[in-house]
């Protein structure tokens, strides 16, 4: 799980310090990357659809033969003297779509498992924990790496990486026959749309949260004349959702979890008063920051476990697919809107109109009890 997971979060930066060692343009750079990550949003979902239409083992076969095609074109094409930047962007994309979704083959096998609801949440705990480690690592990694390797190796290497982890996730698949297409998943999308909605909703202010964060973050940060100092805090917040993910399967909780989804809500609307309050103290930031991360982490779990319980054992897949997507564009609208609104909003004022959209949301979980158990 954590090598299928690295990939993503090594192949934007990469692409970026790739793509412009070739073309010596940051613009392209930029579009490349974001034709990598529109293909990740659209192969969620389709990936998952194929997920529980065939079954993880021929779509994740499929997916990894296409995303090591598409590194390699990408590597091509960037190489070749006579390269176009619509030859860069098509191969990006394309890799972004087939990176292969192991994340959401093996949250369709943990909802068609044997395990009891305790092992479920542990399982999901640690999952949520092994993805945000893989992105953490890996534009680290790509730091690393570009000490010793050239950029093309570093695309290759990618690629590679991708393909051992779908690889090893078929080995497994293959020794557990749970790991098949569902009975039922010939049929339409079917899932309970009130809850549902509910779910999407939570995902949406948590991933505008997330992409308003990645500009107020270096903004902070630069305001107190120490922009270095932006990688630690999302070092701070990455290793909150971490510890929050892992010690939230490890405590045997006794409240519903809709009210712990509550909760874990209204917390990190607090944790974002406080933190426009104490914009002038990167330390005490940065830790206000660690306690968003840590409540992240559960609502991660909670989300994923009410989207099972949503959605019937045929489209699970999709729908959890849809999940992840719909958090990502709003992610990246989040992003826009702190890019767009940075000279008429102060960072106090972004922080606390996110704090308010998550006391909304807060709410939510009520009208969507039943599937958050």
């Amino acid at each position: 799980m954590l090598f299928s997971t690295v990939p993503l979060g090594m192949f934007p930066v990469a692409v970026v310090i790739t793509v412009h060692a070739w073309t010596g343009s940051f613009a392209i750079a930029g579009w490349t990357s974001a034709a990598f990550t529109c293909g990740t949003a659209v192969g969620l979902v389709g990936q998952g659809y194929l997920i529980d239409r065939v079954g993880p083992r021929k779509t994740i076969t499929a997916a990894a033969a296409t995303f090591l095609i598409a590194v390699l074109a990408l590597v091509l094409s960037g190489r070749s003297a006579s390269s176009s930047t619509a030859a860069l962007l098509i191969a990006a994309l394309v890799a972004g779509v087939s990176l292969p979704e192991v994340t959401t083959a093996v949250r369709v096998w943990l909802a068609r498992s044997s395990l009891g609801p305790r092992e479920r949440v542990a399982s999901y705990s640690l999952l949520g924990a092994c993805f945000q480690t893989g992105l953490v690592f890996g534009p680290l990694l790509v730091s690393m790496f570009v000490l010793v390797a050239s950029p093309d190796v570093i695309i290759l290497m990618i690629g590679s990486i991708g393909v051992l982890g779908a690889g090893y996730f078929l080995r497994i698949a293959r020794r557990d026959s749970v790991i098949t297409a569902s009975d039922r998943s010939r049929g339409p999308l079917k899932w309970q749309h009130g809850p549902m909605l509910s779910i999407l909703t939570v995902a949406v202010a948590t991933g505008v949260v997330g992409g308003v964060l990645i500009l107020a973050i270096p903004r902070v940060a630069e305001a107190n004349g120490s922009i270095d100092a932006s990688g630690f805090l999302f070092a701070a917040l990455a290793i909150g959702e971490v510890v929050g993910a892992v010690a939230y399967g490890a405590v045997r909780w006794s409240v519903p979890p809709s009210v712990q989804l509550m909760s874990a809500l209204a917390f990190t609307g607090v944790m974002l008063t406080l933190s426009a309050l104490t914009l002038e103290n990167l330390w005490l930031f940065g830790l206000l920051l660690l306690c968003i991360g840590a409540a992240a982490g559960p609502i991660a779990v909670l989300l994923a476990s009410a989207t099972e319980n949503a959605a019937d054992a045929g489209s699970i897949g999709r729908a959890s697919g849809l999940r992840i997507s719909v958090s990502l564009a709003a992610s990246a609208a989040g992003s826009a809107f702190a890019g767009g609104t940075s000279a008429a909003l102060t960072a106090p004022a972004v922080l606390l109109i996110l704090a308010l959209v998550l006391a909304v949301s807060a709410a939510l979980p009520l009208f969507a009890r039943r599937v958050y158990v």
